[in-house]
């Protein structure tokens, strides 16, 4: 499935390169589009219960359906990249067993001829000969029955990235707008709703950057192609090739972005079934993938005998990066607000997890010692923050990455406010925090990434003894306690930054402090500039 968008990004490097040496004789493909395809794929395969399954079972043979449903998902051919890359007797495999579980049950006896059409149109999409693959692919579209179902979605799926791959772009978002899914925005407004009360959630758009390094002189960029392990620091026993980290960076960037909206729905917790709108949207603007390491440079901080330093001989050079890829382009043309860097981590390699480049300053997760939080990211006339995910990682990493960048930014916002009264007492860290009359406070709150309102020391989502907070009825004054344990949460870090995320004051809130009302807190995830231009804080 998400293979899609790997195979993609190669096409359209060779592509790119026949058009240098050719000429224009052709339109390149919108990758942007190409990017959404995968993502409503991924959407219909998971998302998508109410969609009629493709064999049409009576209600009687409810389990069954579920089961044939299930298996239809998983040995359908895909789309066109993933099938190219694979065709042969694999693919032949699949689409046998496809044919022989569903496609006669919902073709007939027009299975066969569905089965040759969209076959031919695979094989020709697989030779670039898009002209003659899209009527094969749109008569195959034409043989699926009329209804909701799998079949029809992922075969119009397939025309329309044929569509894309030809240059037809329009074509192709035509057809995928048809789709009953909820509808990607492929050109992000540079100029961001600043309003506090928008209609429609405040946009993100997100750049995303993939180094995953080969080898020596190995400029293959085949999935079955090895990663360089020393570069990237792998143990002995972990075993990833370039496919692997392809798709694992591609499904964990759609997991986020849907977890990250998902975590700016205040309250949504309460009743995880009521639609809350989210106050976030992600947009992914472009994807570029390096089979090189990333660039380094010493590491300023790097101190022989220093606990925490010792052995951070370098870090990465962000700046090298960023303006490798034009950066001010993405930024102060296309509005990007966010760059995720998809790399790896070492023990003698410094990684920022959140860096933030503003005219106005660094707020971010990063250390900003001397003035080398002033030269490590170019400036420009827009803020936007950089993420560093490791590949050898999973989602909750990533989730916790953007969590602790808006522990940052609510800080600097009004740190009184968020780190007194919304986070609440913890056991470590007390030298950060202000005194209220003189003295500590010792009421349990909300906590923070590494400390739920029950933890006792860093990352202590799993403790199972009970706290008393007012955590789940968060009040700046003070809201109706409950007692709970990790359990809430699952006993896991994702969920309890999910839970965490969702108490944040946001769209709808009534909240009030000292006479004031509390901001949509998210606002400065999204307008930081604008914030900080009007001197915008937490409370209006």
């Amino acid at each position: 499935m998400s293979e899609s968008g790997f195979k993609s990004i190669v096409l359209l490097q060779l592509l790119f390169l026949s058009l240098v040496v050719l000429g224009p004789a052709f339109t390149l493909p919108d990758h942007n589009i190409t990017v959404h395809i995968e993502h409503i794929r991924k959407v219909l395969q998971t998302d998508t219960p109410s969609l009629s399954a493709d064999n049409e079972p009576s209600q009687a043979n409810e389990a069954s359906r579920n089961t044939s449903d299930a298996s239809f998902d998983n040995s359908f051919p895909g789309n066109i990249i993933s099938s190219l890359c694979s065709f042969g007797s694999a693919i032949g495999s699949a689409v046998d067993s496809f044919f022989r579980n569903s496609i006669l049950n919902l073709f007939g006896s027009s299975g066969a001829e569905w089965k040759k059409n969209h076959l031919r149109g695979i094989e020709l999409a697989e030779e670039a000969d898009y002209a003659q693959a899209l009527p094969f692919l749109e008569k195959a579209l034409s043989m699926v029955p009329d209804k909701p179902c799998r079949t029809k979605y992922m075969v119009l799926l397939d025309l329309a990235e044929c569509l894309n791959l030809s240059g037809d772009s329009e074509g192709a978002l035509q057809l995928i707008s048809s789709l009953p899914v909820a509808q990607p925005d492929i050109n992000p407004d540079p100029q961001p709703d600043t309003s506090m009360n928008p209609s429609e959630p405040w946009k993100v758009p997100v750049l995303i950057i993939k180094y995953f390094p080969l080898p020596g002189k190995d400029f293959s960029v085949s999935d079955e192609a090895g990663l360089d392990r020393v570069e990237m620091g792998f143990p002995e026993w972990m075993e990833m090739n370039l496919g692997e980290a392809r798709e694992k960076s591609t499904d964990i960037t759609l997991d986020a972005i849907k977890a990250l909206e998902n975590g700016s729905r205040y309250l949504a917790y309460r009743n995880p079934d009521e639609i809350k709108a989210p106050s976030l949207k992600y947009l992914i603007v472009d994807t570029i993938e390096r089979t090189e390491a990333m660039p380094v440079m010493d590491c300023p901080f790097y101190q022989v005998g220093n606990d925490n330093w010792t052995n951070r001989r370098w870090i990465v050079d962000y700046e090298k990066i960023l303006k490798s890829i034009n950066i001010k382009k993405y930024v102060e043309q296309l509005g990007v607000k966010e760059v995720w860097i998809w790399g790896y981590h070492r023990e003698d390699l410094v990684i920022w997890e959140s860096n933030m480049a503003s005219p106005s300053g660094d707020v971010s997760n990063s250390a900003n010692w001397s003035d080398f939080g002033k030269k490590d990211l170019p400036i420009l006339n827009r803020t936007y923050t950089v993420f560093t995910y490791n590949i050898t990682r999973g989602l909750s990493e990533v989730i916790e990455d953007h969590t602790h960048q808006l522990e940052a930014i609510l800080r600097n916002r009004d740190y009184e406010l968020f780190w007194n009264q919304f986070v609440g007492y913890f056991p470590a860290a007390d030298r950060d925090r202000l005194v209220e009359d003189g003295k500590l406070s010792s009421s349990r709150r909300c906590g923070w990434a590494h400390f739920p309102p029950n933890g006792e020391r860093d990352y202590d989502w799993n403790n199972s003894a009970t706290a008393t907070s007012d955590f789940l009825n968060w009040k700046p004054d003070g809201g109706q306690e409950s007692t709970f344990d990790s359990s809430k949460w699952n006993g896991n870090s994702f969920d309890w930054f999910t839970l965490w995320r969702q108490t944040i004051p946001g769209k709808g809130n009534q909240l009030h402090w000292k006479g004031k009302k509390l901001n949509n807190w998210w606002y400065f995830i999204a307008n930081w500039d604008h914030a900080i231009e009007k001197r915008i804080f937490l409370t209006d």
